[in-house]
C-alpha cells in the first residue's frame, strides 16, 4: 500500500545527497519550490530523512515510520502513523451525539466523516501516533482500474471513476503528472500532513492542488509547506528516473511505461488520454 510512496521519498532524499545535486531534483526543486543549493538540501533532509526528537520528543522527516511495525496500537509511540481502510471504527455515541469517536484512537475525531470528498485524509494528535485514512470509495476505485472489472465496486462515485466518465472535467483542470501514479501521490500527499511529515498544510485550499498550482506557491516559498508540491517532487522524481521526464507545464515529454503495478498508472491512462477521477475528488485530497 506504501512501498511505492516511500520509494519516491527515497528517491527524492537520494537526489539531494549527490555533488552537486542530481540535475532532475534541482530543476523540480526549483519549478516547485523556487529553492537551489544547500538550503534545498537541508529542506529535502527536514522534510524526509529520519531526525532527532525536538523538546516535544517528536520527530521529523516521514522516512521516520518507514519500517512495517506489527502488534498492539496501544504499544506505538507517538511518531507513528497507522494506516486504516474501512471507517467501521468511526461511531457515534449517545452522549456526544454530535462527533464521531474513533474506537481505534480512542477520542472524538470530528463531526463527520471525511470520506465523503476525499481520496485519503489525515488526522494528527498531540502525544499519539497520527492517521491515514484511506477512503473506501477510493480504494475501490483502485480495486477497478486494476481488474478492469465492475465486480466489488459498490460506490457510485468509483464505478463513475472506473468507467472514465469524468475524464473531461479532470483534464480541464489537471495535468498529467497530476494524475499519474494516483494512489502513491496522495499516500505521499498524506504523509507529509503527518507529525513527522512536519504538518504540510495545503495552502489555500483548492488552490494548493496540482502542478499548475503549486508552480505558483513557489514564487512566494510557500511551496515548501504545501503537502502537494511535495508529492508532485516525489512523483515527477520517480518518473524522471523511469525515463519519462516532464515540462514546465506537467507534460510528459514522452509516454510513460505503466507496466508493473496497477497503483502506478491509477489516473494515467497512457496512451489513451487521461481517465482520472472526478475533479471535486482531486481537489479534496486533504
Amino acid at each position: 500500500m506504501v512501498e511505492q510512496a516511500f520509494t519516491m521519498a527515497n528517491l527524492a532524499s537520494a537526489s539531494v545527497k549527490t555533488e552537486p545535486i542530481d540535475a532532475n531534483a534541482a530543476w523540480l526543486l526549483q519549478q516547485l519550490f523556487n529553492i537551489e543549493g544547500s538550503a534545498a538540501k537541508t529542506m529535502v533532509e527536514l522534510a524526509l530523512d529520519p531526525g532527532q526528537p525536538n523538546n516535544k520528543q517528536e520527530r521529523t522527516g516521514i522516512r521516520v515510520f518507514e519500517e512495517e511495525k506489527t502488534g498492539d496500537l496501544d504499544d506505538l509511540d507517538k511518531n507513528e502513523v497507522v494506516i486504516f481502510c474501512d471507517t467501521s471504527r468511526l461511531e457515534r455515541r449517545v452522549k456526544d451525539p454530535l462527533h464521531l469517536y474513533d474506537n481505534k484512537v480512542k477520542r472524538a475525531v470530528g463531526s463527520t466523516n471525511g470520506c465523503g470528498r476525499a481520496f485519503m485524509y489525515t488526522q494528527t494528535f498531540a502525544n499519539h501516533w497520527d492517521v491515514i485514512q484511506v477512503c473506501p470509495w477510493f480504494l475501490q476505485y483502485a480495486m477497478g482500474k486494476k481488474f478492469q472489472t465492475k465486480k466489488d465496486i459498490t460506490s457510485l462515485r468509483a464505478y463513475l471513476a472506473v468507467k472514465g466518465l469524468d475524464t473531461w472535467i479532470t483534464n480541464k483542470k489537471y495535468t498529467p503528472i497530476d494524475l499519474m501514479s494516483l494512489w502513491d501521490k496522495a499516500m505521499l500527499h498524506e504523509m507529509m500532513h503527518t507529525t513527522p511529515g512536519g504538518f504540510k498544510d495545503d495552502i489555500g485550499g483548492f488552490d494548493g492542488y496540482g502542478w499548475k498550482n503549486c508552480k505558483g506557491l513557489a514564487g512566494d516559498g510557500s511551496g515548501k509547506n504545501n503537502a502537494d508540491s511535495w508529492a508532485l517532487f516525489g512523483s515527477a522524481l520517480y518518473w524522471f528516473s523511469q525515463g519519462s521526464p516532464i515540462d514546465e507545464n506537467g507534460n510528459f515529454v514522452s509516454t510513460p511505461s505503466v507496466q508493473g503495478s496497477s497503483r502506478r498508472w491509477l489516473g494515467s491512462g497512457a496512451g489513451r488520454g487521461i481517465d482520472a477521477v472526478q475533479v471535486d475528488a482531486i481537489k479534496h485530497l486533504m
